[in-house]
């Protein structure tokens, strides 16, 4: 079953996955054995070129591709086990086999259009080199002056200056970006949904909120500038290009390049949330509910051990006597 004969044999999420590739996508229905026998079938998947252009997963999803793409692989063997052994099934092979590389002509916008708001997407990005989320963390410090904050022992606030100079400000920075990562912020991902809870534990409830949404803001803005530069620079180039052809067909191919950076950078421009869309914007706690320190739990777990130790040292006692 090949292209557009799946939506009408009923298969409309194969022919989804492979429809912006040049080779059409398909699926195999292979039968093999006695009709009467007891019937087997199997399913394997086979995605080439899988890059998640046109995913049809949530972004944690994406996790486990690497798993289930020997799929078709695994039950094309299998197959040829039972096949081989002459087992007494009646035995179906389904192998729906799609190509998600796209052809230039089609726009991957859904790198840019849909939310990136895992933290696998981000370290996705870290490892494309577009976006260092250490660069974003750094450059929210700086502009929200969180330096001497961080490290308020160390500040002099009356003279606004260090106590001590003992270490460069460079360094006294990268301190602050490490505290900032490891006590302050925390990232909490579920791994089905995809959605991240992005926390600021401080001691100022208003500042840790505004803390928590501006930096989420400022990612977002450091991304759609990149995306927007990014462009720009490509039709500039790609413009010089045009200038030096008069092939018909490289020209053709050139202005389908432009258009495409065109769009990058318009979507770009238009979308606010382009790296992270906000589901629910951190509001900080009332005034009389205690993060923490809790002094009755700390108080009851300090109990609870207190009587399991001595009753740990009553009995080991107990055992030496004599």
């Amino acid at each position: 079953i090949v292209g557009e004969a799946l939506l009408e044999a009923g298969y409309p999420l194969v022919h989804t996955v492979g429809c912006a590739s040049a080779r059409a996508p398909r699926l195999v229905d292979l039968r093999w054995g006695d009709p009467s026998a007891p019937r087997l079938t199997l399913v394997g998947k086979g995605v080439c070129f899988d890059t998640g252009g046109l995913d049809i997963k949530p972004a944690a999803g994406m996790l486990a591709m690497k798993k289930d793409m020997g799929g078709a692989a695994l039950m094309l063997a299998l197959a040829r086990c039972v096949m081989t052994l002459r087992l007494p099934v009646r035995l179906r092979l389904l192998v729906p086999a799609v190509e998600k590389m796209t052809v230039d002509t089609i726009f991957d916008v859904a790198s840019l259009t849909k939310p990136v708001a895992t933290a696998t997407s981000i370290m996705i990005l870290v490892e494309q080199g577009k976006l260092r989320l250490n660069d974003t963390i750094g450059k929210f410090i700086d502009a929200q002056n969180m330096v001497p904050l961080l490290f308020a022992d160390q500040w002099d606030a009356t003279a606004k200056r260090w106590k001590k100079n003992d270490i460069i400000e460079e360094e006294r920075r990268q301190l602050a970006i490490s505290v900032f990562t490891r006590g302050v912020l925390s990232v909490e991902r579920e791994r089905l949904t995809g959605i991240v809870t992005l926390t600021v534990d401080w001691r100022d409830r208003h500042q840790a909120a505004d803390w928590a949404n501006g930096l989420v803001a400022m990612a977002n803005a450091l991304w759609r500038q990149q995306v927007i530069d990014e462009a720009a620079q490509s039709i500039q180039y790609l413009t010089k290009e045009l200038e030096s052809t008069n092939t018909l067909e490289v020209r053709d191919a050139v202005y389908r390049l432009i258009e495409a950076s065109m769009k990058q950078r318009t979507v770009a421009t238009v979308r606010r949330d382009l790296l992270f869309k906000v589901l629910d914007k951190a509001v900080p706690p009332l005034a009389n509910q205690l993060i923490r320190p809790r002094p009755l739990r700390y108080a009851a777990i300090g109990f609870v051990f207190g009587a399991l130790l001595g009753a740990f040292v009553g009995f080991v006692r107990l055992i030496r006597r004599p």
